[in-house]
């Protein structure tokens, strides 16, 4: 076995053109496998990092023609503030209620202003989840 990859070096020395291509298309190979792979488990097999993943629960309503509600671009319901108010307060049953949003914003790091997605979350949600 020794032979055969002392002789395997001595042909890539010869043809430096083609180890540099079998390389390339080697570290393309691993690259792409571990980029798909790391997508792949943060979206379906990792849970949320929050203590009780299986009792989170979104309020979302298919009619949007309910009072303190509108319907967002993303076929979301959106609940007023004084809605989320009354479920917070009305809520003897659950642990608790926190409320949030998406907007874009701009981030301006060193004079460069860069648009951005921001979440816009109520007083008590990192204490909620």
């Amino acid at each position: 076995m020794f032979r055969d990859v002392v002789f395997s070096f001595r042909s890539l020395r010869r043809q430096p053109g083609f180890f540099v291509v079998a390389v390339c298309t080697l570290a393309l190979g691993v690259a792409s496998t571990t980029a798909v792979f790391s997508l792949f488990y943060q979206v379906l097999l990792r849970t949320l990092p929050v203590p009780s993943p299986h009792e989170l629960v979104v309020f979302h309503a298919d009619a949007f023609d309910i009072p303190g509600g509108r319907s967002s671009d993303n076929s979301e319901t959106v609940f007023s503030y004084p809605m989320y108010t009354r479920l917070r307060d009305g809520a003897a049953n659950w642990k608790g209620i926190a409320a949030r949003s998406s907007t874009s914003g701009q981030l301006v790091v060193d004079g460069a202003a860069e648009r951005v997605r921001v979440e816009i979350v109520s007083g008590n949600f990192f204490q909620t989840l």
